[in-house]
């Protein structure tokens, strides 16, 4: 090709830029004086071995944030005549072999592992596999060079941490930029390799995560990454629960906004258990229902009207009791008389059922039971809920309303409440007696938000959301409502339940979690425990990601960055996401750090 052939070319190419070869980069100058850097990466050699999985290097530029592109080039061998080329490349070096043990001298190790491999080789071509060569140039963009310098760091130690030999070409700028014009010829050297080194490219694996539907929540590399409230379970068959794991500062409490804020768009009721009270920024959003069911709070509930259904109004009330009064399995006494109690409330009119009727009957049974350990329980148990009655929590309980006055979107706020600080002691049982009543309220929450999804009607979305769930889950009571609700709630009854926790290690029974789950969303983690308890939720193999060094899971949950996850989707895609609310005030909205507030009531105020 002559020479101002070529000029032409490439200056159709750039679209008139100003190209300027340097030793290391070209700087491209468009005419309104704005450049910037293109920095190059060639493979001149291939790993002698790779992974099953972990060394996608074509495909995993996907997930680069930067402008990276890539070309490459192949050029392939029909495997008949591959197979009498590589035949002969292996006769060669057995003949060297020989010569060299002749002379006395030991054979290097690339010989005798050419005349080992080439054997292997053979066989795939025999089979009907062809031999290809191929070279691999990639352009690193960026408006400043030391961004792109960095960039092109980072991208060889990555590959070089999977065994391939990743170089900046000194010189030959110019040719690595025309190698990316169709037809021209590779500016990287011809590598040949086995069919294998092909499929690690990944050139046909796909980054799609998501329902593919719905509403845009972030990005899978390059791909959009969309969420239909309910799609799970109305199109694929799967559960429509999500599980959302991270860290403080990871990006967790933004995701789980964003995804009620768009469940609400698609007219959903919303029951949120909110222990530190940052939910609230919905009403800059939507009317909301706010119960405060903290110390000193205004609401009052009823536990034997929070079902419409009379069996299982007595049964939240039972459960609720087996909580704050401590029903162990050992003491047969307390529980009769507790439930002859509760048994005796709920077969009184609709208007007499309350706690107040069922302490006055344990004064009853204490003062007429035949059965003396029952009437010494009984009065004991009266005592309890007396004291409960008269302290500021145990009042909100002690309510006489038939109604529990849910709204559309209702924000359960429990800021305050005395719950067990840590996962380890509340399996332990070394809880203090007001942590006890802080669970017994959090068991009733989680009651009301079960008969919100089961009464009413399937076609309606219900997405209910319980932050730090490992406290429900840490007790019977609560760990069967939350069954219910992913078991046969996430499916037959069009409800979207959200676990939200920051550490998965203090879920106690990950694996049910997991058979049960939907979505899940890991964000960033650092205890070594918590990076296998999310591998194991997102189905991914512990043991097999820790042998990636650099590149497995376990390394890229240490170094996410705000804002990125893990998640696996209804279909078990696996991959790394970005959320990206949309619009932008939204992020301003459900930023709950000191000095958001404002902001984000300005951006709305500006919008609406």
């Amino acid at each position: 090709m002559g020479l101002g052939v070529k000029v032409q070319i490439i200056s159709a190419f750039s679209d008139g830029c100003l190209l300027e070869e340097r030793p290391g980069y070209i700087t491209i100058t468009n005419g309104a004086d704005e450049c910037h850097h293109q920095v190059f990466i060639t493979f001149p050699d291939l790993p002698k071995a790779l992974p099953e999985t972990g060394a996608e290097w074509l495909a995993s530029l996907d997930t680069e944030q930067a402008a990276v592109d890539a070309v490459v080039h192949f050029h392939v061998l029909r495997p008949y005549k591959a197979k009498k080329k590589a035949e002969s490349r292996r006769k060669y070096l057995k003949g060297q072999i020989r010569e060299t043990l002749k002379g006395g001298e030991e054979p290097s190790t690339d010989e005798e592992y050419g005349v080992t491999q080439g054997r292997f080789l053979e066989g795939k071509l025999g089979g009907g596999q062809p031999l290809a060569s191929m070279a691999v140039t990639l352009a690193v963009a960026a408006r400043d060079l030391k961004e792109a310098r960095a960039i092109a760091v980072r991208l060889m130690e990555r590959y070089s941490s999977s065994g391939y030999r990743a170089v900046r070409p000194v010189g030959d700028q110019e040719k690595c930029l025309y190698s990316f014009i169709p037809g021209a010829q590779p500016a990287a050297p011809m590598i040949e390799c086995d069919p294998g080194f092909l499929a690690a490219a990944g050139p046909t694996v796909s980054l799609e995560l998501g329902d593919g539907c719905g509403f845009f929540i972030g990005w899978s590399g390059a791909s959009p990454v969309w969420w239909k409230p309910g799609h799970a379970a109305r199109h694929l068959n799967r559960s429509n629960a999500i599980f959302i794991s991270g860290g403080l500062g990871g990006g967790k409490s933004l995701t789980v906004k964003l995804l009620l804020y768009l469940a609400r768009l698609c007219g959903a009721y919303l029951v949120i258990i909110d222990p530190k009270n940052e939910y609230c920024v919905f009403e800059e959003l939507f009317p909301i229902r706010k119960v405060d069911l903290c110390p000193g709070g205004s609401a009052r509930l009823n536990p034997f009207t929070l079902s419409s259904d009379p069996r299982r109004a007595k049964s939240i009330a039972l459960d609720y009791l087996s909580i704050v009064l401590n029903l162990s399995v050992d003491n047969d006494a307390r529980r009769v008389a507790v439930s002859r109690a509760v048994e005796a409330v709920g077969n009184m009119p609709p208007e007499n059922r309350s706690l107040q009727s069922c302490l006055e009957e344990l004064r009853i049974l204490a003062r007429e039971s035949p059965h003396s350990q029952v009437a010494q329980e009984a009065g004991q148990c009266a005592l309890l809920l007396e004291s409960l009655r008269d302290s500021s929590m145990g009042s909100l309980v002690f309510g006489t309303e038939t109604d529990a006055g849910l709204g559309r979107v209702t924000v359960i706020n429990l800021q305050g409440l005395p719950l067990p600080r840590t996962a380890e002691n509340l399996m332990s049982g070394r809880i203090t007696e007001s942590e006890r009543q802080g669970l017994a309220m959090l068991y009733l929450t989680a009651a009301m938000a079960r008969e919100v999804a089961f009464s009413l009607p399937p076609d309606v979305i219900k997405c209910e959301a319980f932050d730090e769930a490992w406290m429900l889950l840490g007790i019977s009571e609560g760990r069967r409502v939350v069954d219910e609700l992913i078991r046969m709630g996430a499916r037959a009854h069009n409800v979207i339940p959200m676990l939200i926790t920051q550490n998965a290690t203090d879920i106690g029974d990950l694996q049910t979690v997991k058979n049960n789950v939907g979505y899940v969303m890991c964000f960033r983690a650092q205890d070594k425990s918590e990076i296998r308890a999310n591998l194991e939720l997102l189905g991914a193999d512990p043991e097999e990601e820790e042998k990636k060094s650099g590149t497995g899971l376990s390394t890229l949950f240490r170094s996410m960055e705000s804002g990125w996850c893990v998640m696996r989707d209804a279909r078990g895609r696996i991959g790394h996401v970005y959320i990206d609310p949309r619009p932008d005030y939204l992020l301003r909205v459900f930023d709950t750090s000191p000095g958001a507030a404002r902001a984000g009531r300005e951006g709305v105020e500006n919008v609406f």
